[in-house]
């Protein structure tokens, strides 16, 4: 029995963006890499109108696993936006998610977005805080709990994002963020 040969796409396993000093350092993952002509980071400004940052040829062709990173030495105040675009021999393209960096002014802060919650997904940012367990707990106007998780968070900031229970009823939620050293930030969520 003969069957054909069937080719995956790339598969990025991760895409990560952080700050390094006064630069900013943008890593990828890959899984089955093949027939990749190369890697092309976009950058941008406002998070919708992306420019070329730099291109890297692609290692692993053959099906293998690697890591690439390039480091942004220009990065703006305020955010930055960054995204991985693979291309292949044949000229296909495929974009990673979008990760960002914030500049400059770095305060510490505990915030979601969107909010209200429009795509399912709870995205909760940690921006600035310290390495340690985090608590979240999501409670309804009763004070119910209706959802409660841990998150391990290595120091600086991340976006973790929490799955939406779409049986819940529209209306206002109380999330509730237990830091480690036991503080308790609490944000009006809108569903």
């Amino acid at each position: 029995m003969f069957s054909p040969i069937v080719v995956l796409p790339v598969t990025f396993t991760s895409v990560k963006a952080y700050r390094q000093d006064k630069n900013i350092n943008v890593e990828w993952k890959v899984e089955n890499e093949m027939n990749i002509k190369q890697y092309a980071v976009e950058k941008s400004i406002n998070g919708t109108q992306f420019t070329t940052l730099a291109v890297k040829e692609a290692t692993a062709n053959g099906g293998r696993s690697a890591s690439y990173s390039i480091t942004d030495v220009n990065p703006v105040e305020g955010y930055n936006y960054y995204r991985v675009k693979s291309v292949d021999v044949n000229g296909k393209a495929e974009f990673t998610n979008v990760v960002k960096v914030q500049m400059g002014s770095m305060k510490q802060d505990i915030t979601i977005y969107p909010n209200p919650i429009t795509d399912g997904m709870i995205h909760l940012q940690l921006m600035n805080q310290p390495a340690g367990t985090y608590g979240v707990r999501l409670l309804n106007k009763l004070g119910q709990v209706i959802l409660s998780r841990k998150i391990s968070h290595a120091e600086g900031s991340s976006t973790e994002l929490i799955q939406w229970d779409f049986n819940l009823a529209h209306g206002m939620y109380q999330l509730e963020v237990t830091k480690p050293d036991k503080s308790v930030k609490s944000i009006n969520v809108l569903y």
